[in-house]
């Protein structure tokens, strides 16, 4: 039998009349089985390629409601297309067949009915794995084996592609609105997980997120005793995707952004480039840059590589870390992120990718955040130049940034007293140890200088 008889394209029967078109599916007549799920793909492009997997329970059949798509359908031996251009019609895919879906038209909508509820672990994405998964299948049939074993190892081969990794200590209040944004994107929730950490000691946080859970089965809860920015490493080891993405637990996700996350795997996965999400904040601003050096990535950072913010890792660039424990507990994404000192690729993504909820009174977590950027992370900063890693240059460079960075905190919270969750204490003393008095003082005089322009700016915008 040839793949187009096992893939049959359907045509359903037009039921309108003059006042227009009239299409009805039902399960288990027109559709060759019962109807479990329905979604649908819309805002993709022609540069856009979904699915990229097989289903070792699930059977569906694909319709393009409105504009056109193209489907690629493999077996592994044998490939042909399918052109969805007409809402009459569909393409039938039954269990374990490859299929690729591209080449959408700007006002595709490609509906899709699956025969099952969603189940992440019966998903196979990596083609190789497909591949041998059907030879295994194959052999098991000529054997006549039993079939209820299992020996595709689903549990090993399935994975998401995008791991969404949420380190917390429990607020509600942020971690609520940071997932409903999450779910509101309308992706397909195979394509991605969320992965949360919780240090916290909310038993009501605990007893939420899992109601939660019950609506989503990629979204995975773990408990840790890790204080402080060490969850965020645990949350990491947790996560299963191809590529790993920190989100804050204040983060609210801008429409598209775990599409523009999925889109990037499928242009990088075979290059897997060091990426950092800058979300605009670097002077960059929005725009996408690359760098071939380790240094010229530093520098770009500026003060922002201490920012766990805009974290991104591949899952296989974490798991040649698998036996580093000795994380900086005040910095451990910043050993992550600098891990790759001889990257082909270096990019730092300006992407306004997310909004942040305002922190208000909510404790953060609590460290002297003088002692932290102006003496831990210089440390950071000292070895990658005693090492030769970066040049001195790029040294002085960073230093700049950071001493910048620390004279807009002491004028928010020593000089201006706005409230802050972080220790104060000493400041004076954290800030000599890599800074001279006449560094300071001119850094705070530019400080003080764009913090008036900028208050006069707004005032003349009233």
């Amino acid at each position: 039998m040839s793949l187009k008889d096992i893939c049959p394209v359907i045509q359903f029967k037009d039921l309108g009349d003059e006042r227009g078109k009239l299409v009805v599916i039902e399960g288990a007549q027109n559709i060759p089985f019962e109807i479990k799920r329905v979604f649908y793909i819309y805002g993709s492009d022609s540069s856009v390629v979904r699915g990229q997997h097989a289903n070792r329970d699930s059977e569906f059949v694909l319709i393009n409601v409105a504009g056109t798509s193209k489907v690629r359908i493999t077996d592994g031996n044998e490939t042909y297309i399918v052109v969805l251009n007409k809402p009459m019609m569909g393409v039938y895919i039954p269990k374990l067949i490859w299929k690729d879906m591209f080449d959408f038209s700007s006002d595709s909508v490609l509906l899709v009915l699956a025969s099952t509820h969603y189940n992440g672990s019966e998903y196979i994405r990596d083609y190789n794995e497909y591949i041998s998964s059907v030879g295994l299948l194959n052999k098991e049939s000529e054997l006549k084996h039993n079939s209820s074993s299992d020996p595709f190892n689903v549990a090993k081969i399935s994975s998401p592609v995008i791991s969404l990794c949420m380190p917390t200590n429990g607020v509600l209040d942020w971690v609520l609105p940071s997932l409903d944004s999450i779910y509101k994107q309308g992706i397909e929730e195979s394509l991605f997980e969320v992965v949360i950490m919780d240090n916290g000691d909310n038993y009501d946080f605990y007893k939420t997120i899992k109601e939660y859970q019950k609506n989503h089965d990629n979204l995975k809860y773990f408990k840790t005793d890790k204080t402080l920015f060490l969850s965020e490493p645990e949350c990491y080891k947790a996560a299963k995707g191809e590529l790993l993405k920190f989100v804050n637990h204040r983060f609210i996700l801008k429409s598209g952004t775990i599409q523009y996350l999925l889109d990037f795997v499928q242009k990088y996965r075979k290059t897997k480039p060091v990426i950092y999400f800058s979300n605009g904040v670097t002077s960059q601003k929005n725009d996408v840059l690359s760098y071939k050096k380790f240094g010229e990535f530093v520098c770009a950072l500026e003060c922002f590589s201490t920012w766990s913010g805009g974290m991104t890792v591949w899952k296989s660039d974490l798991d040649e870390m698998r036996d580093f424990t000795d994380y900086n507990y005040l910095f451990p994404h910043t050993d992550i992120l600098f891990q790759r000192k001889n990257a082909v690729e270096y990019i730092v993504d300006g992407t306004l990718l997310w909004d942040e909820l305002p922190q208000e009174q909510k404790p953060k977590g609590k460290y002297n955040v003088f002692y932290a950027f102006g003496v831990e992370f210089m440390y950071i900063l000292l070895d990658l130049l005693r090492k030769k890693y970066i040049t001195i240059h790029e040294f002085l460079k960073v230093k700049k940034n950071i001493l910048y960075f620390l004279c807009v905190l002491f004028e928010q919270y020593i000089v201006r007293r706005k409230y802050c969750c972080y220790e104060l204490t000493d400041y004076d003393k954290f800030l000599k140890i890599f800074f001279s008095k006449k560094e300071i003082y001119f850094q705070m005089v530019v400080v003080l200088k764009d913090s008036l322009l900028f208050k006069l700016r707004n005032f003349l915008k009233k």
